[in-house]
């Protein structure tokens, strides 16, 4: 019988154990900032607890599940931004064993350069923002863990073909009740291992009629895909028809007549994705990206043409590496609300990686003698690049955060000083600029901008950071604050800040 220390050298003599702890070490040193107390836009609305506008805002987003989990956890006295240190690890974590189950269900977890190309996917910035939002923790950790479940078991051949299925189904409607972004894990990894078995060795000995163990996965994969995103717009239509809920953009389709303008998005974000220099990834990198993935994808193009093999495998591998195009937006390409922020294009990441690594491994195939340099290098470099913006967004937050905070607290010290300020109750705030003089360079859709510039985070900031319990103008208060900051210079002049009987009025101007 083997004693514990054994099981536990054992446990880590294992290739993918391995491969784990050195992808959350890349995970902790980009994005080690999490572990530090910090606040996004929407994390401001969560700081006095789960409200009802939160609740009815998520609900008409389809994200039914989530409501039930952040209430859950508001039940017990605890607020979502403040269990931060708790999740914070078990989020990257997660966020690492949904990588490395992509290529688990992708067949190419065992590949020969693997761990540098994970890294690559692990490190990437676009995995970032979505960390920022401290409030997001235990809805996000839910759904990556629902995500890995629902393709794990598809690739566990003791459990029957019908309840893996089922599970598998469960598992992603799930998922899609918290965050339909994830759905994006799931297409990229059945696109994936369609176009690793056509390159199979192994799989051109199997029949033209015969499905491999790769186009299994794939087929059962896109049918749970199908299954619960049909089960998930029945239930979101039903409860609309009912006047249950009214939805956002977000949960409704893109209409036919909007079809042409959504082509030219989504051509723009291809070149932004791919191409050109962004906040969170510079011009460079994208450069030398761009080039890997040129070289990468005609050695699979050529490979896959030459290798012995069907028509159907080679239209399988023409049809995937075709599908990688919509698959860089994801679900955003179908639905009304277009907001390809970092956090939804996460899928990119593990495009990037996965094609770089596939025509790396198809090259060393062809040409044995190839140096390994030319690989590892550059993945090194730009994994350590990525590392670096990682660091760079999360203090980028902290120092918002501060400026924020500064920046009410001279507000609030005004207010202090008039001579009515004890009769303050209701606070109105107009205008607000979503960035300062000393621009962020990682500014990017909602990241990283101040709090003074959405309109449901302005009140909520001033409590944050001045401890007074401030509730919001409304009706006549409200008019009246408009009026006046008509009228007045904004802040930082005399007359920005003023306080008419209970009713304090902030002009921040535009």
């Amino acid at each position: 019988m083997k004693t514990l220390p054994q099981r536990i050298r054992n446990c880590f003599e294992d290739q993918q154990i391995r491969l784990f702890f050195v992808l959350f070490g890349v995970a902790l040193l980009a994005r080690g900032g999490m572990f530090l107390r910090g606040f996004a836009v929407d994390d401001y609305s969560y700081g006095r607890g789960f409200s009802d506008f939160d609740r009815e805002l998520i609900q008409t987003q389809g994200r039914f599940l989530l409501v039930a989990l952040a209430s859950a956890i508001d039940s017990l006295g605890v607020n979502l931004n403040d269990i931060y240190w708790s999740l914070a690890g078990v989020s990257l974590a997660l966020q690492v064993a949904l990588v490395m189950s992509v290529l688990r269900f992708a067949g190419i977890i065992n590949r020969t350069g693997v761990g540098l190309a994970a890294a690559l996917m692990v490190a990437h910035p676009y995995l970032a923002e979505i960390l920022t939002f401290r409030m997001v923790l235990p809805g996000y950790c839910l759904a990556a863990l629902l995500t890995i479940i629902a393709m794990e078991v598809l690739q566990n051949p003791r459990a029957g073909r019908y309840a893996r299925f089922i599970i598998s189904v469960i598992a992603t409607v799930a998922m899609l009740f918290i965050y339909q972004g994830f759905l994006n894990y799931l297409a990229v990894a059945l696109v994936f291992a369609l176009l690793h078995d056509s390159l199979s060795k192994d799989a051109a000995a199997t029949t033209a009629r015969t499905l491999t163990a790769g186009q299994q996965r794939a087929v059962e994969l896109l049918l749970v895909c199908i299954a619960s995103a049909f089960g998930f717009l029945t239930i979101m239509t039903g409860l609309k028809h009912f006047d249950v809920i009214e939805l956002t953009g977000r949960a409704k389709l893109v209409q036919f007549n909007e079809i042409p303008e959504r082509i030219l998005q989504f051509r723009e974000l291809l070149f932004k994705v791919y191409w050109r220099a962004e906040p969170v990834a510079a011009q460079w990198p994208k450069l030398l990206i761009a080039c890997m993935m040129a070289v990468s994808i005609v050695v699979i193009f050529i490979e896959g043409i030459r290798a012995p093999s069907s028509l159907r495998r080679k239209v399988i591998l023409l049809g995937a590496l075709v599908a990688l195009m919509p698959l860089t937006a994801g679900v955003i390409l179908l639905f009304r609300d277009w907001w390809p922020v970092p956090r939804v294009l996460v899928q990119a990441s593990l495009i990037i990686g996965f094609v770089v690594l596939l025509g790396w491994s198809l090259l060393r195939e062809r040409f044995p003698r190839m140096p390994s340099a030319f690989f590892t290098v550059p993945v090194l470099v730009l994994t350590v690049s990525f590392i670096f913006k990682n660091n760079q967004i999360f203090a980028d937050q902290q120092r918002l955060n501060s400026w924020d905070a500064m920046k009410v607290n001279r507000i609030v010290d005004r207010l202090e000083k008039n001579p009515a300020f004890d009769q303050v109750k209701t606070v109105f705030i107009s205008g607000g600029k979503w960035a300062y003089p000393a621009r962020l360079s990682t500014i990017q859709g909602d990241l990283n901008i101040s709090a003074l510039y959405p309109g449901y985070t302005k009140l909520p900031l001033f409590i944050e950071v001045s401890g007074y319990n401030f509730k919001p103008a409304a009706g006549e208060q409200k008019t009246e604050g408009e009026q006046i900051c008509k009228q007045v210079a904004p802040w930082p002049s005399a007359e920005s800040v003023t306080v008419i009987g209970s009713l304090a009025i902030v002009c921040l101007g535009n």
